[in-house]
């Protein structure tokens, strides 16, 4: 054994608490950056998930220009062309100012239409699980 490794053991004995304290901070460290990588992952998963449930998974997208769209194009589509399980969505982005700061924060806004799509779920639901009105 050299005598750097008989110092460093000679210290680690003498110092005991000293070791253990260091260990455990070096421990807590990567728990808290693994727990902290965990719960983005966890939170972007969640919002996804959010989206996908409020949103739907379309099959097909109408994208309007900086006018948008009519509303006769929906009333046409649902009731001429008779595409009924079709859910108008909204999406744009705003920007609020905070009150008590000048920056701005940029936040994506999404419109539906509750009303549709709750009927579309009853509907839908009815229709799987051959559910009758009594």
């Amino acid at each position: 054994m050299n005598s750097l490794t008989k110092s460093s053991l000679r210290y680690l004995f003498k110092h005991p608490w000293q070791f253990g304290l260091s260990i455990l901070g070096i421990a807590m460290g990567v728990a808290i950056v693994v727990s902290i990588d965990i719960a983005n992952f966890s939170s972007s998963k969640a919002f996804n998930l959010s989206l996908n449930a409020v949103a739907g998974k379309a099959t097909h997208q109408i994208t309007g220009t900086s006018e948008g769209i009519p509303d006769s194009l929906y009333k046409y589509l649902r009731i001429k062309k008779g595409f009924r399980n079709i859910a108008p969505v909204i999406e744009s982005y705003i920007s609020i100012q905070d009150t008590g700061n000048s920056a701005k924060r940029v936040y994506k806004l999404l419109g539906i239409d509750l009303l549709q799509s709750v009927l579309s779920e009853i509907i839908f639901r009815r229709k799987k699980y051959q559910l009758t009105a009594d």
